[in-house]
């Protein structure tokens, strides 16, 4: 039997799914959330998240991939043969990590073993021509989100625009001989001396 995949997203398949919340302060709830949101999303697919294929990391954040148990089991699972599910399922790409770097990286491993990635909330699929492009924008310019109301569809409003374009950072300004604690990009770890730089710095 052929365990390859094609290009085309299947009319059915079986997904992992994976969790995580980056503090304390955030609601264990937000891991049922997460999970809800997947299910919601796979049920309108036709297709099934495993019970058995759930992983979730509690309290962690999401700038690293380091000490991330349930990722990890996630990955690990992913290599066994025959092939156990043929998505990875998250509720949104900053649940796998909020560095572009790790996500293209797990995806581009996922691939390896034959297995799509999916990012419900954001409708990315790996199966989509349009995935690295359309990745890669969510990347660079995140947007912004009412904390309050938490709901996606109030993240946008005038009163958002109105500040980006009164930010410096929008506008391409930049800053000179400013102060910046540098961090190390393999082991995450800060610079505590930080730098002074002599160059413009886009802020």
């Amino acid at each position: 039997m052929n365990n390859t995949i094609s290009d085309a997203t299947p009319q059915f398949a079986r997904c992992a799914h994976y969790g995580r919340y980056s503090t304390k302060m955030q609601r264990p709830a937000s891991l049922e959330d997460q999970e809800r949101v997947c299910r919601d999303y796979a049920a309108a697919k036709g297709w099934l998240i495993l019970d058995e294929h759930i992983y979730t990391d509690a309290a962690l954040s999401g700038t690293t991939k380091a000490k991330r148990k349930g990722l990890e089991a996630l990955e690990t699972a992913a290599q066994t043969r025959p092939r156990p599910f043929d998505y990875a399922l998250f509720d949104d790409s900053s649940r796998l990590s909020r560095d572009l770097g790790d996500v293209l990286e797990f995806e581009k491993l996922m691939r390896h073993y034959g297995i799509k990635v999916c990012f419900a909330s954001q409708q990315l699929d790996s199966s989509d021509p349009n995935f690295m492009t359309m990745l890669t924008v969510y990347g660079m310019v995140p947007s912004p989100r009412n904390s309050r109301s938490g709901k996606r569809d109030s993240e946008w409003d005038p009163g958002t625009i109105k500040r980006i374009l009164h930010n410096e950072k929008y506008r391409g300004m930049n800053v000179w001989n400013v102060t910046t604690q540098l961090e190390h990009p393999t082991t995450r770890r800060p610079d505590r001396s930080g730098r002074t730089t002599s160059q413009p710095l886009n802020t």
